[in-house]
C-alpha cells in the first residue's frame, strides 16, 4: 500500500463567541483543499453573491469555520492533496519503467 497514510492534526478549540471573517476563512480554506477545489468553492460563492443570497454565504461561512475547528476540511484536503502527489509519483514511476 504505498499510497497509505496516516495524518494527525490538532486543532485548538475556538472560545465562545469567536467568529473569523469571510476572507480568513476562505485563504485558510484554500491553502488545506488547494487551487481546484477552491475554484469550486469561489464559483459558489460567487453565485450566491450575484442572485443576493448573502444569508447562503454567511451560513456556508459559519459551517467552514466549524468544520476547521473540528479538523474535517483540513484532513479532507491534505488526504487528497497527499493522495494526488503520490498517484502522480507511482504514474511516473510506471513510465519510467515501461521505458
Amino acid at each position: 500500500m504505498s499510497n497509505h497514510f496516516h495524518l494527525l492534526v490538532r486543532v485548538p478549540h475556538r472560545p465562545e463567541g469567536f467568529d473569523v471573517p469571510l476572507e480568513v476563512v476562505l485563504a485558510r480554506l484554500e491553502r488545506a483543499i488547494g487551487d481546484k477545489a477552491m475554484a469550486l468553492v469561489r464559483t459558489q460563492l460567487g453565485l450566491w453573491t450575484r442572485s443576493g443570497l448573502t444569508e447562503a454565504i454567511e451560513e456556508w461561512r459559519q459551517r467552514a469555520s466549524r468544520k476547521r475547528e473540528d479538523g474535517t476540511v483540513v484532513r479532507r484536503g491534505l488526504s487528497e492533496r497527499m493522495r494526488e502527489q503520490l498517484t502522480t509519483a507511482s504514474e511516473r514511476r510506471v513510465r519510467a519503467e515501461v521505458l
